[in-house]
């Protein structure tokens, strides 16, 4: 691989397929757009432009020209930092959700409820499907899985999630919108 340099204007290859690598601030809205998803970035910046306000630990940025071997090293750390930080929440045995180093507590009907729209996660989920996986004996309904998803959108919320109601469909979970 070569060395980046601003002039010539050459990105290392990709190292890690997890890690985006980016020029800042160039591709600044990029950057923001793979924030918001929760995807690992490198910024590059040339000798000329400020260092990037980077407050997530999934997100770094080192100065051209740089070697291979201080790329790799910040890419391979970015790498280990999205495994620690998992791009979907998960729920464990006990039911408890957890997204991003945040945990909540689930009652059983909200476990179910939330097992179907992590599994979906960022998708749309029709209140039907839901419904048919809370409530298996049939007894269900759209009322019963409205007040549920109430209690469940209160209780994501601390965790930076957000469950939006759909009208006429169902519901979607989310990454909760961040205010710049």
């Amino acid at each position: 691989m070569a060395i980046v340099n601003a002039s010539n204007g050459l990105l290392w290859s990709t190292l890690a397929a997890d890690v985006a690598i980016l020029r800042w601030p160039d591709q600044a809205e990029e950057a923001r757009r793979l924030d918001q998803l929760g995807r690992p970035r490198l910024l590059i910046v040339s000798a000329d432009d400020p260092p990037p306000p980077t407050e997530s630990c999934l997100e770094d940025w080192v100065r051209v020209p740089a070697t291979d071997e201080d790329v790799a090293a910040r890419v391979a750390a970015r790498s280990r930092h999205a495994d620690r930080h998992p791009t979907l929440p998960t729920i464990d045995s006990w039911g408890q959700l957890e997204w991003q180093g945040a945990t909540v507590l689930l009652s059983p009907r909200e476990l179910v409820i939330a097992e179907m729209l992590v599994e979906k996660f960022e998708q749309a989920v029709r209140d039907n499907e839901l419904i048919e996986r809370a409530w298996p004996a049939g007894d269900g309904s759209p009322t019963a899985l409205r007040v549920h998803a109430h209690r469940l959108r209160k209780r994501v919320a601390p965790v930076g999630l957000s469950l939006t109601s759909i009208r006429g469909y169902g519901y979607l979970l989310r990454r909760a919108a961040t205010t710049s």
